[in-house]
């Protein structure tokens, strides 16, 4: 009986993780059809998302270094937008996304992109990357990495 009881517990642990498998991408353009257990639904990581960003937003206005160069801002949102458009090859929802691009003025040599399509880019990464006006293909490049992490991650 002992083993019987066993043997319905772990079948129905199975079908309950099985059941959590997802697919989180399309294999669309780039053939990148995979599965991924979720543990987290993806409204709960999405709505987590939305609070953390919210945060790190409104902590950067506070201390003055958000959206600081109206030029840096312009230019990392147009190399955005154009990776947005670009988002359905992976994900067509993603197309859906409330997508949100900002620029913290911070040394930080870094970009992210959270659930939901929430993106910071701190302006140490530009710095670093020594681009000049007319050459944002390194900052797509970057970028782009970003986002399609977070797609192919889908959380």
């Amino acid at each position: 009986m002992k083993n019987f009881l066993w043997i319905l517990f772990s079948s129905f642990v199975l079908v309950l993780f099985l059941g959590c498998m997802a697919t989180t991408t399309s294999a669309g353009n780039v053939g990148a059809d995979r599965n991924q257990l979720m543990i987290v639904s993806e409204e709960q990581m999405e709505q987590s998302a939305n609070e953390s960003y919210a945060q790190v937003i409104a902590e950067a206005k506070k201390s003055g270094t958000l959206n600081v160069d109206a030029t840096t801002v312009a230019r990392v949102r147009n190399v955005a937008k154009n990776l947005i458009a670009q988002v359905g090859d992976f994900r067509e929802d993603a197309l859906s996304w409330n997508w949100q691009v900002n620029v913290i003025s911070d040394n930080t040599v870094n970009a992210w992109c959270m659930p939901g399509g929430k993106i910071v880019v701190y302006t140490g990464i530009i710095q670093s990357l020594n681009l000049t006006d007319s050459q944002d293909t390194k900052l797509r490049t970057r970028l782009g990495n970003t986002v399609v992490s977070r797609l192919a991650a889908k959380l």
